[in-house]
């Protein structure tokens, strides 16, 4: 037990709390765990401690939650119980600890969940004034890093082909087996118990929301899996790195550039054998070798896909996307003191954004949009979003601003054709308050989109945030929730009934509705949205009494 009081100590949960809450995975944390285990988090570490130590402690299964990827297929999520969340980070925090040194060995050469330089401190950080507490180098450092490898590359090494391939269902396929061999092993040295108890947390996370996969897979979302992620591939990054290639990867997606297709063939038969020996694979869809014929064209394909940003980083993303174009925004901010000058520089920003959406559009016959723009990718559609509603925030500071109404067809034609960005394409749209045009295409889309619960989520929540409701609508809806196939279709639909109950009879059929759930995860997230919205009509004791909780 000397290994727990090691990793489960006070200080290292109270350590892995304070980076549980700083994961930039918004959609993956438990933000009712968060709420309510914050309240009185001296006394609940404690606790926790303590059934680790005697033995007490048993893992929950988590909340999944499915996200489409441009493919149509979609990548399952995990929402772990706080404690998990928390038990999962300590252990991660110690073996992290352990390996710095190694790990930054190869830091020019992996630009994928790179630990924060305060990680090799451990718990020694909470004795510094300030304390960075982040587990993982802001992603933008990294992605900035990572662009300035490929130009050099080019223009300077003058490499003339690319390796670009990934693996098959990365997470999902790793096997449990060979991660604990890997962290039994230098540079990791974990503890045996440790890994006793990873081991079935991993079994009880494992799988959709509908079955376990035991021994295969470690959950997506939380910050520890991403490190583990990096763990399973540390010794195929020594290996590559050991014959000399230009070599880039950011989690299972990788690169290598060479001056000889030889060469890179050579290292492809490496990848694959290796990763065969651990039971993993390649897609061979997503592999190549191919030529490359310039900067432009290759600075074109630098695009993270599956990055997941947090708010923190779409707000550095705004600010560096202007600074590249326009000067530096914090600066012209600072000069310009006039509130009608600053909402002049917004107002600029806003209008560019509007041209080059157009832009990417013409019209057919009775005004159909057509999209002329060729090879548009998400970045693009990121970009513009971003820009867009970054304007009309800023501009609303200092004058009332709404937003284009003529544009609406744009943003849903873009939600149709790009559904997996839907939540950036929502986040316009969430501007456009009691617009009935909006509110009828939104719930036009619905039907269309029923097979991916993530999408209809976000158009309810938009429409709750949005839309006003009579409560003849508001009938129609809550007869919905019994032929809403999709648990997480369901909760923000649930919230839209919370949100708009005209009255406290309407209100109390909801809470009796919601007290039939069968899943414990929505019944709490719904729990800590009464008591945000409704908390002038129910005391909780009342609310947790109706949940049957």
């Amino acid at each position: 037990m000397d290994a727990f009081k090691k990793y489960f100590s006070f200080d290292n949960l109270l350590l892995a709390w304070e980076r549980v809450i700083r994961s930039n995975d918004r959609l993956a944390k438990n933000q009712f765990g968060i709420r309510t285990y914050g309240n009185e988090l001296e006394t609940n570490l404690e606790r926790l401690s303590e059934q680790l130590l005697k033995g007490n402690y048993t893992p929950h299964r988590p909340f999944k939650i499915y996200v489409p990827k441009a493919s149509g297929m979609q990548r399952t999520k995990s929402v772990l119980h706080i404690e998990d969340d928390i038990v999962f980070q300590a252990i991660a925090n110690i073996i992290a600890q352990n390996c710095y040194e190694e790990f930054t060995d190869n830091e020019d050469f992996i630009f994928g969940s790179i630990l924060n330089d305060e990680v090799k401190e451990g718990t020694k950080v909470f004795e510094k004034g300030d304390p960075d507490l982040f587990f993982f180098k802001p992603y933008m450092r990294l992605y900035n890093r990572f662009a300035s490898s490929v130009n050099k590359a080019i223009l300077v090494d003058k490499v003339k082909y690319k390796l670009e391939t990934d693996i098959t269902g990365f997470f999902d396929s790793i096997p449990h087996y060979n991660l604990l061999q890997i962290l039994s092993k230098p540079p990791f040295n974990t503890e045996d118990e440790i890994l006793n108890l990873l081991a079935q947390c991993l079994n009880l996370w494992s799988g959709t929301r509908e079955s376990m996969t035991p021994g295969i897979g470690i959950p997506q979302g939380p910050q520890a899996s991403s490190f583990l992620a990096n763990v399973v591939l540390h010794n195929l990054d020594d290996l590559i790195i050991g014959e000399g290639h230009t070599y880039y990867r950011y989690m299972d997606d990788i690169r290598i550039y060479g001056h000889e297709e030889e060469e890179l063939l050579k290292a492809l038969v490496q990848i694959d054998k290796y990763l065969k020996s651990i039971a993993l694979s390649l897609n061979s869809k997503k592999t190549s070798i191919e030529r490359v014929e310039s900067l432009e064209e290759e600075q074109s394909t630098i695009k993270l896909l599956d990055y997941d940003e947090g708010e923190e980083n779409e707000a550095i993303n705004e600010f560096q996307k202007f600074a590249e174009q326009d000067g530096n925004v914090e600066e012209i901010r600072i000069t310009i003191t006039d509130p009608k000058q600053i909402a002049v520089v917004w107002k600029q920003q806003l209008f560019e954004a509007e041209l080059e959406l157009k832009s990417w559009f013409s019209k057919g016959e009775e005004g159909k949009l057509i999209l002329e723009k060729e090879g548009l990718d998400e970045g693009e559609i990121r970009e513009v979003s971003y820009r867009y509603r970054t304007a009309l925030r800023e501009i609303n500071e200092f004058e009332e601003c709404q937003p284009d109404e003529s544009l609406i067809p744009y943003w849903l034609f873009l939600m149709r054709k790009f559904f997996w960005k839907a939540e950036h394409l929502c986040w316009v749209l969430n501007f456009y308050s009691e617009n009935t045009q909006l509110k009828r295409l939104l719930f036009d889309l619905l039907p269309r989109f029923e097979i991916y619960e993530w999408v209809c989520h976000q158009i309810y929540m938009t429409l709750s945030l949005t839309q006003e409701f009579s409560k003849k609508e508001l009938k129609a809806l809550f007869q919905q929730l019994s032929k809403e196939p999709s648990v997480y279709s369901k909760l923000a639909l649930f919230k839209l009934l919370i949100y708009h109950a005209p009255d406290k009879q309407f209100f109390t059929s909801v809470l009796r509705a919601i007290k039939k759930e069968d899943d414990i995860y929505i019944k709490k997230e719904l729990l800590a949205y009464c008591q945000q919205k409704r908390e002038n009509e129910f005391t909780m004791e009342e609310l947790i009494e109706s949940f049957g909780l």
